[in-house]
């Protein structure tokens, strides 16, 4: 009885280690994409952030729009200054939100980014940046 305990307790642990590492996967590529935007190459940081997502992959024109967004508001505000984690949501093991603020020197810029499984691998599956503050209710 003690053994199938402990191989339960194990097994939890395993399942609980493998959700942190895949979680940290999530954030890493967030926060790659947020620090290509930072650098300044949006163009290469959207298709970074698209790459393997059949959603996005089929909508090359909205990626077009979103990258002169982009470029567009840091016209407005300058080049970022720094970026902060504001929260990550998990809504079930398929469907993961992370929010960023990127600071400039006027105000804030919000990213809230979406990543779902299907099956085996993450992609993301929505995106939302801007300078009214979006995502941020999703932190509640």
């Amino acid at each position: 009885m003690k053994l199938l305990i402990s191989i339960l307790a194990l097994l939890n642990l395993s399942v609980a280690h493998a959700k942190e590492i895949v979680s940290n996967s999530i954030e890493a590529d967030a926060e790659a994409f947020i620090e290509l935007v930072m650098d300044g190459e949006i163009d290469r940081a959207f298709e970074k952030l698209v790459k393997g997502s059949k959603l996005f992959e089929s909508q090359p024109q909205q990626i077009a729009v979103s990258k002169g967004q982009a470029k567009s508001m840091f016209e407005i505000y300058d080049a970022p200054i720094g970026y902060e984690l504001v929260c990550r949501r998990e809504y079930s093991e398929s469907l993961i939100s992370l929010v960023y603020i990127m600071k400039t020197d006027l105000a804030p810029i919000t990213w809230s980014l979406t990543f779902y499984r299907a099956r085996n691998d993450w992609a993301i599956v929505g995106f939302v940046f801007g300078d009214q503050l979006q995502g941020l209710s999703e932190c509640r």
